[in-house]
């Protein structure tokens, strides 16, 4: 299997240990939403298990273009391994091991 790239460097931080928690490998101040939006994304690990924006939204008060701005933030400044599934279950989730990668990732390639 062929690297993901430095944004999903998800097998990595496995061998290093990455530090728990959303913002375990982030070097900057989360804001309160990205700490809220974060905090959600966190408990849905897996490509099995994504949250909806929907979902999200609701709980966060925010609309779709402010959320998917956010999840762009937590991936590019606080190294959140975050994947996107456009097919059922849609949704964001926290990207676990190479199979997350493969089929997280591919909305953001498309």
């Amino acid at each position: 299997m062929t690297s993901p790239g430095p944004l999903f460097e998800w097998a990595d931080s496995q061998a290093k240990g990455c530090a728990t928690g959303p913002f375990g490998r982030s070097k900057l101040k989360p804001t309160v939403l990205e700490a809220t939006i974060a905090g959600l994304i966190w408990k849905h690990q897996g490509r099995e298990n994504p949250i909806p924006i929907a979902r999200i939204r609701a709980i966060a008060g925010v609309d779709e273009r402010a959320i998917k701005g956010v999840v762009a933030d937590l991936i590019d400044g606080h190294k959140m391994r975050i994947g996107a599934r456009r097919e059922d279950p849609v949704g964001y989730f926290i990207m676990r091991d190479g199979e997350d990668v493969q089929a997280g990732t591919g909305a953001y390639r498309a």
